[in-house]
């Protein structure tokens, strides 16, 4: 069983042979032919061909955090289905602001660092891979701290 964030379980299993990427969602089998080179997998299936880049996550470790400002960036193309926050409102890091969904698979965007987000689209809106989502301005205490 695995679920995307906090949404319904689902039934998954994968396996790959190769090139082949082979994912059985709820019972449903899909086939895909995977490539990947600098950051970025690249999955052809029947429906088409999706891009997907992988994103840095939030610092785990005190020495490792995040200091100024920061962009959530969309990380394939797709249709935004859920913003977690009002623009303009105060985050937590680790707090979900965008989720995009492509191809019924959802990332969901999360604020590295505790501040102040903006959000630059909707829901509904249709996002390009690299598209800025939403700003997250560090509080000025969080800021002087971490230098």
């Amino acid at each position: 069983m695995a679920c995307v964030q906090n949404g319904e379980n689902r039934s998954l299993a994968a396996s790959v042979d190769g090139s082949r990427l082979a994912v059985t969602l709820d019972g449903l089998r899909t086939e895909y032919i995977v490539a990947a080179d600098d950051g970025h997998i690249w999955l052809a299936g029947t429906a088409g061909t999706a891009v997907v880049t992988e994103v840095q996550e939030a610092a785990v470790r005190p020495d490792d955090e995040h200091s100024g400002d920061a962009e959530l960036i969309s990380p394939m193309p797709g249709t935004v289905v859920a913003v977690g926050v009002d623009s303009p409102a105060p985050v937590a890091a680790g707090t979900v602001v965008v989720t995009v969904e492509a191809m019924k698979m959802e990332h969901a965007l999360a604020a590295p660092i505790d501040g102040t987000a903006e959000l630059l689209v909707d829901v509904g809106d249709q996002v390009k891979v690299g598209q800025p989502l939403a700003r997250i301005t560090a509080h000025p205490n969080q800021e002087e701290g971490s230098r």
